[in-house]
């Protein structure tokens, strides 16, 4: 079994209830010398992380939730949530600002003749501006904008990739859109589970961190090999497997 694409299935709001959410930069800050500071951005990007303390739920909440991580392979397979600390975007946020793309980058943007523009979501302070890649947009109430008119038609949006496919080259302006998101994400660190009653256990904290990439998905590592696999077809980690037994025997 392989694990690449995100599970179209959500875990339950009764056991997020109460989460709390966070935003992971990977600013790596070198002091130096002189007292200034060398500041180097691992990501381009921030990726949420939600801290979960449900607490003693319901026997049928616990067991339902006991089910869905063993039917995950507990990190194994990413899965969906709903970030409640950031349930909508602004009525209008910015998603990209066609000044800053030159005509030397349509071709970035170009699949079989229709432009392909991924969803970000835009955040401006003072004059900074930072984008976040929304890899699951809400197909309920999902609207764009170029400037201030709605865009109605010549479009078509995949929302299981977070993408939208114009038919035609945008006017210089900015692109704006307006709706919900989930997160892909998948289970962080090690949890386990507290007897609460002689029907259900009761599970402590726990954390989920957002995937922003297919690295993330597949994580590769010199000094796992099993972990490295991931991502391979059934086959090749039938071979792999079989290689381990020969070294082993």
């Amino acid at each position: 079994m392989t694990y690449g694409a995100c599970h179209e299935i959500r875990l339950s709001n009764a056991v997020l209830f109460g989460a709390r959410s966070m935003s992971e930069f990977g600013v790596r800050i070198t002091p130096l010398a002189s007292g200034d500071e060398d500041r180097e951005e691992v990501h381009s990007q921030s990726r949420r992380r939600l801290q979960i303390t449900p607490g003693v739920e319901s026997d049928e909440v616990n067991s339902a939730f006991r089910e869905f991580v063993e039917a995950r392979g507990g990190h194994a397979s990413p899965f969906v949530v709903r970030d409640h600390t950031e349930y909508e975007a602004p009525e209008k946020t910015l998603w990209y600002d066609l000044e800053d793309v030159h005509s030397d980058d349509w071709t970035a943007y170009t699949v079989d003749g229709k432009i392909e523009f991924p969803l970000f979501r835009g955040y401006e302070s003072g004059g900074h501006r930072r984008y976040r890649r929304i890899t699951k947009p809400d197909s309920k109430g999902f609207r764009i904008w170029w400037n201030d008119d709605e865009i109605t038609s010549g479009v078509e949006i995949d929302y299981g990739r977070g993408v939208v496919v114009f038919s035609y080259i945008p006017r210089s302006g900015r692109l704006y859109f307006a709706g919900t998101y989930n997160l892909c994400v998948r289970f962080d660190g090690e949890f386990g589970f507290a007897a609460a009653s002689q029907y259900a256990t009761d599970v402590e904290t726990f954390e989920l961190v957002e995937l922003i990439g297919e690295e993330d998905y597949a994580p590769s590592s010199e000094n796992d090999e099993y972990r490295a696999a991931l991502g391979r077809t059934d086959d090749e980690l039938s071979a792999l497997i079989e290689n381990f037994k020969e070294l082993v025997n």
